[in-house]
This record gives structure tokens, sequence and C-alpha cells, in this order.
């Protein structure tokens, strides 16, 4: 499986983002992608599903095999963001 740092070369080189709490994850596991907007195929469906936080304009997410998601989305000015949270094992 990829790791964060190459799906999102962003965590891996720029200096701004080393302070952003989705840094730290950037060497783990991604266990999937999923999008949050387009029109699914039967075949494709598992691929799209909506961000589980309360952050807005999230393009798509990254479930790691630390048991957290970080989202990719963008700001109203363009700036790119990178939520992080901890999906429930329940």
């Amino acid at each position: 499986m990829p790791l964060l740092k190459n799906i999102l070369p962003a965590l891996a080189d720029n200096c701004d983002l080393k302070q952003c709490e989705a840094f730290k994850f950037r060497d783990c596991e991604v266990k999937a992608i999923k999008l949050t907007t387009g029109s699914p195929c039967s075949t494709h469906a598992d691929l799209f599903d909506q961000w589980p936080g309360p952050e807005k304009n999230i393009v798509e997410w990254y479930v790691l095999d630390s048991g957290h998601v970080v989202g990719k989305g963008t700001d109203g000015s363009g700036k790119e963001f990178y939520p992080v949270m901890r999906l429930d094992s329940n």
C-alpha cells in the first residue's frame, strides 16, 4: 500500500505543512481512498463516501492503517487544508 506522502507529496516536502496535524501521518500506509463528489457506477461505489468530519469542501480523503483519516480540501481562497480525525472502531 502507498504511503500518505506518496499520494499527497505536499506533506513530504512543503515546509509550511510541517505544523499541520496531517504531517505526522505522512509515513502511514493508505488503506483506502474515498472521493466525495462524482457519480459512482455500481462497480466503483465503494470509492465514494462523505467526509466523516465537520469540515466543508473536502474533495477526497484517505483511510490510514493507523485508524485515522486525512481529508484534502480547499478553503474559500483556494488554499489546501488537510483535516485529520480518528475513525471510531465501533
